[in-house]
């Protein structure tokens, strides 16, 4: 600060305080005044040291508004105009940085102004902003176009939108390529509230013609809204036409409020998939006329207009020579139903019905085709997602070519599955849970033999046991055994196993939770599947098995988990719910014998235990970990986890009370190459 300045005030300051001790009050009165009129340049010039200190220390923002008071009290002063610019230029705000230098320079050189420092710094700042934006690289300019086009199809609808915005020469490139795909949109309430926030927009036609601009190049649609945002998306149906759209999903609910017969006339041509609930109106037989080339469907809508009657409805054929996946989670169909989509449907390759009905295995024993390879009845219906169920005892069979899937059906029986199995004579997956007490007279599946089957998943009691251990002997070819819901230690299983599976890749003994609380005396027979495993052990190398799952079972002892960390081909293993007797110390000593084993290929270890403690689970390292249920662990145990592991890609954190969400993705984030995964 200029001396001169600070003399203009301290002096007059000085003389007041004398003339008012000499009793001079008018010379005081005089000489206050002056001091005060030079107070408002003391004011300006500690504002410009502050904004300046402020820049200095990154602090722009800062550094920004105090510009801004500079200006508002030197409206005609070069000095605010240049702090704001320089601030802004350092955070290379290059376009708002020019725009402030020119809205306080004159258009034309005033000579007066060359040797003001300020009015230079404005000049050499609007310079420097212009050359660097014509430095810059557009993407769109420089990349070839097949990698351009690939970055562009990876993106979500709303991140097109935002390129839409960037430039006129990036919207005529997005709106001008055929080749650009917008893979995924999806219309939900916080989809349309970020768009009205991005573009400070509150009328719903801008969204309309802005979802009309890329409307041709969506792929891929999925309605998810609330109710009280359907009448706003309905709307924007109306107004905007999918041509091209390959997919379609509409979520629960709110099918009944949507023109959905519109959406399917205008993307009748290219619709491939499409996924609709129970709420919607439309039905299948609309849905096969409008969609010429569907070739996934599933819905719960009615096969046919509930108003006809069954006379005209057995005149309306399905037909369709494109659709090959059809799941149906309508209830109530008819056996003629399913006659009609056998006859009509001619290339079915899968169908999925959630209906417990015993007369259509029959139907398909007389009308399938060998086209029809993957066959599924589950009445407990099929939207349902066992990746977050507590019960997911699923092991993925998409592998196999032909499956068949009877999923708690009560009234399935013996005949009719061997005369389905005599059709699909080339099984490869069969999957069999019903509840143990609904199996009665199954002596004849004793006999059935398959070199074909490679999979097999069922429930059983003491009565059926034997037929199952047959039935196993039979089938050499199994690679992946599950017992689900046991009602009898499976002794004779095991053995069966044992001496006749010799490709075993999977096996799993598994209980609901509900089913395995609700009988608490059905123990497994630890003595038997301690020598099971021992069997595995012994093999060494030459063991086959790679994956173990003990799911909500009870008297599993510790010397058998142990007997796991000497299987050295395992990569899964999952232990859920292994209910221990009196004299059992828990699993923890399992999960700590496991971390301390060295078992080469494992990759994904699951587990639960009231018993784990931090210590426990600090030295675990496989690529995927999912921790369940663990009551005790903090962000101690996770912290361990991550500063140990070097494998580690992905952490599922299911329902562990004393681990909070943010906490966890505050851990995760200083590994970057780890995924976190966070269920309540």
């Amino acid at each position: 600060m200029d001396d001169s300045i600070l003399e203009k005030l301290t002096i007059p300051i000085i003389m007041a305080e004398d003339a008012l001790s000499a009793g001079n009050l008018a010379t005081a009165i005089r000489r206050a005044t002056m001091a005060l009129e030079n107070l408002p340049q003391i004011e300006q010039e500690l504002l410009a040291i502050r904004t300046t200190a402020y820049r200095r220390q990154k602090k722009f923002s800062e550094a920004y508004n105090d510009a801004l008071i500079l200006q508002k009290k030197m409206p005609n002063d070069f000095r605010g105009y240049a702090e704001a610019a320089l601030s802004l230029f350092e955070q290379e705000k290059l376009s708002e940085t020019i725009e402030t230098c020119e809205s306080i320079l004159p258009k034309h050189t005033i000579k007066f102004y060359k040797h003001i420092p300020e009015y230079k710094a404005l000049i050499k700042l609007r310079e420097e902003s212009k050359h660097k934006l014509n430095q810059r690289v557009d993407l769109m300019k420089r990349l070839p176009y097949d990698i351009a086009i690939s970055i562009l199809n990876q993106l979500t609808f709303n991140d097109i939108l935002n390129c839409l915005d960037v430039s006129k020469l990036w919207r005529q490139y997005i709106l001008g390529c055929e080749t650009i795909k917008v893979q995924n949109v999806i219309l939900t309430d916080e989809m349309m509230t970020d768009y009205f926030t991005r573009t400070g927009s509150s009328s719903p036609s801008s969204l309309y013609r802005a979802v009309q601009l890329i409307s041709d190049q969506v792929m891929s649609l999925k309605i998810n809204c609330s109710e009280s945002q359907v009448e706003e998306v309905a709307n924007l149906l109306h107004n905007v036409s999918f041509h091209h759209l390959h997919s379609l999903e509409v979520g629960e609910d709110i099918g009944k409020w949507l023109p959905i017969a519109t959406l399917l006339r205008n993307s009748s041509r290219a619709l491939e998939q499409l996924y609709l609930d129970t709420s919607c109106e439309i039905t299948l037989y609309e849905i096969l006329d409008i969609c010429q080339n569907i070739q996934f469907v599933k819905c719960g809508t009615p096969l046919h207009p509930v108003k006809l009657s069954d006379t005209k409805r057995d005149k309306l054929y399905l037909h369709s020579t494109t659709l090959t996946h059809l799941h149906i989670i309508t209830k109530g169909i008819r056996d003629e139903d399913i006659g009609h989509i056998l006859k009509g449907i001619i290339n079915l390759r899968e169908l999925m019905i959630a209906e417990d009905n015993p007369v259509f295995l029959n139907i398909l024993y007389k009308h399938g085709s060998r086209n029809l390879s993957h066959i599924c009845f589950r009445p407990e219906g099929l939207h349902k997602n066992p990746s977050n169920d507590e019960d997911d005892v699923n092991i993925d069979t998409t592998q196999y070519n032909r499956t068949i899937d009877i999923h708690y059906c009560d009234n399935v029986t013996a005949d009719l599955l061997l005369l389905l199995l005599k059709v699909q004579e080339c099984t490869e997956a069969l999957s069999l849970t019903v509840a143990p007490d609904i199996l009665q007279d199954w002596s004849e599946v004793a006999y059935f033999g398959s070199f074909h089957l490679r999979y097999l998943k069922f429930s059983f009691t003491k009565e059926t046991e034997i037929v199952f251990a047959s039935m196993i002997r039979n089938c050499p070819s199994l690679e992946q055994v599950i017992i689900h819901t046991i009602s009898h230690p499976p002794r004779l299983l095991l053995r069966a196993i044992q001496s006749s599976l010799p490709k075993l890749r999977c096996f799993a003994i598994e209980n609901s939770s509900e089913y395995a609380k609700g009988n608490p005396n059905i123990a497994i027979d630890d003595d038997e599947l301690w020598t099971f495993f021992q069997y595995y052990v012994s093999l060494g190398n030459c063991s086959s098995l790679q994956e173990v799952r003990l799911r909500n079972l009870f008297n599993v002892q510790l010397s058998t988990l142990l007997q796991l960390t000497k299987l050295e081909k395992l990569k899964v293993i999952h232990l859920i719910g292994l209910y221990p007797y009196f004299d059992n110390p828990g699993i923890s000593p399992a999960i700590r014998a496991l971390a301390a084993s060295s078992l080469p290929l494992l990759e994904y270890l699951v587990f639960d235990g009231d018993d784990i403690k931090d210590y426990d689970i600090q030295d675990l390292d496989y690529t995927v970990l999912r921790l369940e249920y663990l009551p005790h662990v903090t962000k101690v145990g996770i912290e361990g986890i991550m500063n140990r592991s070097k494998k580690l890609r992905k952490l599922i954190i299911h329902k562990c009370e004393k681990l909070d969400r943010d906490v966890m993705e505050d851990l995760v984030a200083k590994r970057k190459n780890i995924r976190l995964v966070y269920y309540n």
